[in-house]
């Protein structure tokens, strides 16, 4: 063993007074990978932290980022440069592994004593607050009131819908919506075309918003009793509806609150509502998480909070609209895949959409699991958990799809689909 590697185990047990991670390091749940390249066309791999505990910014050479995966908690230093050697046919340095766990380390991306200190700190801020913030604004969409009107009045044009169809829900009592969440430079037409028919139908009192958690949680769903912040004003949550259902269930469901605090998924709903919306009303925000194969406890969380979400929808005495915030398939590099999807693909994923769609439609549960049990979700649909609970708590209904669309998200062309679907 060198001498290096010896210092590395010397540095490991004096750090370990404080904190396990130098010697079995264990990175994070929910750090999320993504490509970048440098003006010399050098490739490597950007580490983001959807909490953003640290300010810090984490690039790995490609041959580094191999290695993560062994920081599992269960492989040692010296286990991953046995493993890097196994695996390139030459010895990595082991100061080069050493600074990078140590960078890795100061950006608070290791599960440990530090990292679980400062997640506490930010928790305990967000529980104290009574609004989440827009943290999208000034990224994915106008910070500025009048720029924002602007931005989704361009929407409105873009997503035009057809007048007959406008004319068929004049006054009509919308029942639910199927709308996406990717980036609004990227899907607002699919977004406006719904919103558009809501405008110019019955006015809805309380929306029931089931996002997507993109960060890993404990429980199946989410909840929070916060009002939503958006440079066109507050949106109000009806904090008396969202106690009523907790009360209805045994599992704290406040258990990951954190993840509202950067989730889209709802944010970018409530821009379309304050925008659209001219009455009085209120969100029940939740984001759901899990997959198709739900675990024994997910299933029992699942029922419980179905049951609990018709039972206080079904006493209230307002007009209720379900909103599922949902992207669908996501296929190419960036999610996995070794193709570039071509549009003999895309069409195969089309179909393979509406065909979840049109069990949507139907109302028909059977086939609707069967799709993604039989094909153990093969283009990685990620609005799963809220379609579920959609059809769950959603009466049969007459269903209209209004859009469907696509949007490449890198060079490699990986891309996800999605559409908006109305429910009368």
């Amino acid at each position: 063993m060198s001498a290096l590697v010896q210092d590395m185990k010397r540095d490991s047990q004096e750090i370990r007074k404080g904190s396990q991670w130098i010697h079995y390091p264990k990175i994070r749940p929910g750090i999320q990978p993504f490509r970048y390249q440098d003006r010399n066309k050098n490739l490597f791999v950007g580490l983001k932290d959807p909490l953003e505990l640290s300010e810090a910014i984490i690039l790995l050479p490609l041959d580094l980022y191999y290695l993560l995966q062994f920081c599992d908690g269960a492989h040692s230093l010296e286990d991953m440069l046995s493993c890097y050697t196994r695996r390139f046919g030459a010895v990595l340095p082991a100061d080069r592994l050493h600074k990078m766990i140590k960078k890795m380390d100061d950006g608070l991306l290791f599960d440990n004593e530090r990292s679980q200190k400062r997640i506490a700190q930010i928790e305990a801020a967000f529980r104290n607050q009574d609004i989440r913030a827009a943290t999208c604004a000034g990224d994915s969409y106008a910070f500025e009131r009048s720029a924002l009107e602007k931005e989704l009045q361009t929407y409105h044009d873009a997503g035009a819908v057809d007048k007959s169809i406008l004319t068929r829900f004049e006054k009509k009592n919308i029942k639910a919506m199927i709308l996406p969440h990717i980036d609004l430079r990227l899907g607002g037409a699919t977004y406006a075309a719904a919103y558009d028919v809501l405008r110019r139908a019955q006015p809805i009192d309380l929306f029931v918003i089931l996002g997507i958690s993109h960060q890993p949680t404990t429980h199946a769903f989410v909840m929070t009793t916060k009002d939503f912040q958006t440079p066109l004003g507050l949106v109000k949550t009806d904090k008396t509806i969202v106690k009523n259902i907790m009360e209805r269930c045994t599992t704290d469901f406040f258990a990951d609150e954190i993840v509202h605090r950067d989730e889209h998924s709802i944010e970018f709903q409530t821009l379309f509502l304050r925008y659209h919306c001219t009455s009085d009303f209120r969100i029940v925000p939740i984001l759901c998480s899990f997959s198709h194969l739900p675990s024994a406890a997910n299933k029992k969380q699942i029922a419980e909070m179905t049951a609990a979400l018709r039972a206080e929808t079904d006493s209230y005495r307002g007009t209720v609209c379900f909103i599922a915030s949902v992207d669908l398939s996501h296929i190419g590099p960036h999610y996995g895949d070794d193709f570039r999807p071509d549009s003999f693909m895309l069409a195969k994923v089309e179909q393979a959409d509406k065909d979840v769609l049109d069990a949507l439609a139907q109302h028909d549960m059977a086939k609707f699991e069967q799709y993604f049990i039989r094909s153990n979700n093969k283009y990685n649909i990620c609005g799963y958990p809220a379609l579920r609970t959609l059809m769950e708590i959603l009466p049969p209904a007459h269903a209209t799809l209004l859009h469907y669309d696509n949007a490449i998200m890198d060079d490699e062309r990986s891309t996800v689909t999605f559409a908006s679907m109305i429910f009368s």
